[in-house]
């Protein structure tokens, strides 16, 4: 987000005409106007001043005027304004004493963390936050680990096991000359979005030593790497630092299942979760994480039947006081998890809905309170493509008829409009219930009411003139209407 300052040299002051105007007039109003940050001139002419105050000549001059925003769009050209063809008076009116100029600031406590001149894509470095006018440095004054928490959580990295780099130390370089402790005594909960809602004291003093911060995960962090679902896959571990691979050899099924209650894939027996070898997979070999030769643990097991993390089970890393040094586990041996039996699926389509424009802009019905259902089903022909859900928007009026309003399923170009997609049912009984199913066997739905004592459907007498359509907007025109079907046979045809 950035914060726009915006300088008005003349806020209340119009100097319409230079002739005529006394010395001391020109001179306050230069005196506005040399403070603008658009301005380079610190000893103005007599003619610089002249210039300055002139009435407005576009095209050279001042081009737009009464300028206003919301301070929502993307774009100046979206806002209102005066201009010499909309208003010619307003923009004549205008001089270069007039004039407008912005800064373009940085939010207050925005955070990036510095390598050298390197000020972006950096997961550790020296901590730099933006106050008012620029970039200063965080004093480290009761910086702890849950201060530099908030700063990776930030900056959208991995902040579990953030880590503090204070004491004077300078790993990533000394700051650039000139640049201050702008923030110090920071003292974060750790649940803040961003460092700007937490606590801090006053900057006692301008010589305090600088921090960095490491964002990395929390040791025993976990994730599934490899396979057709987030659900399954090698597992890899976050350990010292680094993320490794697990050994099969020392692995049980309590590990098994900690680690998907980790990830959040809520498993049982029932629902067959295994693990295995990576070389039994058949899946072709990659390398493990930053090319080791050893898996970050040979030993996981014997967690605790309501574990959540796999940091309550027991394990042992290469080289631990419970295995030698020299024993190794090869990458066809890494523990390869599937926490169900069958793979799930991942959706490859975006997500759309009728609360999401540009559906809800389409829409021209407004839906009566208790007397109003949205159905939804397969309404198109089955013959005219692939296939998508269709919604009908049901209404029973005041007058007893039933009145249709259907949006055929397309995505982002779909609304209840009229255009072909109004259908009327015509006078009924009101209906205990309303459903769709395909009643006449021809793969499209039709419309089912139950009532206290009989069943009826009415069945569809439309089709599509041409098919299906990448044009916006409904594709099949309904014939005169509906054939309401009950338990004695048709009963009778209702236009509209």
């Amino acid at each position: 987000m950035l914060r726009l300052v915006v300088a008005l040299a003349l806020a209340f002051w119009a100097v319409p005409r230079v002739a005529g105007q006394s010395a001391k007039a020109v001179y306050k109003a230069w005196s506005l106007y040399k403070d603008g940050p658009w301005v380079s001139e610190r000893n103005p002419t007599p003619g610089a001043v002249l210039a300055a105050l002139q009435l407005n000549d576009p095209p050279a001059g001042i081009v737009v005027t009464r300028l206003t925003c919301t301070g929502s769009e993307a774009r100046v050209g979206a806002c209102g304004f005066a201009t010499a063809a909309s208003d010619p008076a307003a923009i004549a009116n205008c001089n270069l004493a007039l004039s407008a100029g912005v800064r373009c600031y940085e939010a207050d406590f925005k955070v990036r963390l510095v390598q050298g001149s390197t000020t972006t894509g950096n997961s550790e470095g020296r901590l730099e936050t933006w106050v008012n006018k620029g970039w200063g440095l965080v004093g480290e004054t009761a910086f702890d680990a849950r201060d530099a928490q908030v700063v990776c959580r930030q900056l959208g990295l991995p902040f579990a096991g953030a880590v503090v780099v204070a004491g004077g130390a300078m790993p990533y370089g000394a700051p650039p000359a000139g640049r201050q402790v702008a923030v110090d005594d920071l003292h974060c909960v750790g649940d803040e979005g961003n460092i700007g809602l937490c606590g801090r004291g006053p900057v006692t003093n301008p010589d305090v030593a600088h921090v960095s911060v490491q964002c990395r995960e929390g040791d025993f962090a976990a994730r599934l790497t490899g396979g057709e679902h987030p659900s399954e896959g090698r597992l890899e571990v976050y350990v010292g630092g680094k993320w490794g691979t697990v050994c099969t050899d020392r692995f049980d099924r309590s590990a098994m299942f900690t680690v998907c209650r980790q990830l959040g894939f809520s498993t049982s027996e029932e629902l067959g979760p295994t693990f295995k070898s990576y070389n039994v997979t058949g899946w072709p070999a990659v390398p493990r994480p930053d090319n080791t030769t050893r898996p970050a643990l040979i030993r996981l097991s014997s967690c605790p039947d309501d574990a959540s993390s796999l940091a309550q089970c027991a394990s042992d890393r290469p080289g631990s006081n419970n295995l030698t040094a020299a024993y190794e586990c090869s990458s066809g041996s890494d523990v390869v998890v599937s926490c169900y039996q069958v793979t799930l699926l991942t959706p490859d389509t975006e997500p759309r809905a009728l609360c999401n424009d540009p559906w809800a802009t389409g829409v021209s019905v407004v839906p009566d309170r208790d007397s109003t259902t949205l159905l939804v089903g397969e309404l198109d022909d089955s013959s005219a493509g692939p296939r998508s859900q269709d919604a009908l928007l049901v209404s029973y009026k005041a007058d007893g008829t039933l009145v249709g309003h259907v949006a055929f399923g397309q995505p982002w170009s779909s609304d209840f409009s009229s255009r072909g997609g109004a259908v009327t049912f015509g006078a009924t009984p009101r209906p205990g219930a309303l459903l769709l199913a395909d009643v006449t066997g021809d793969g499209r739905d039709d419309l089912v009411a139950l009532f206290d004592d009989h069943v009826s459907s009415a069945a569809k007498l439309w089709s599509p003139p041409g098919g299906r359509s990448n044009q916006p907007g409904p594709r099949q025109q309904p014939q005169k209407g509906y054939c309401w079907y009950n338990n004695a046979g048709p009963s009778g045809l209702t236009n509209h």
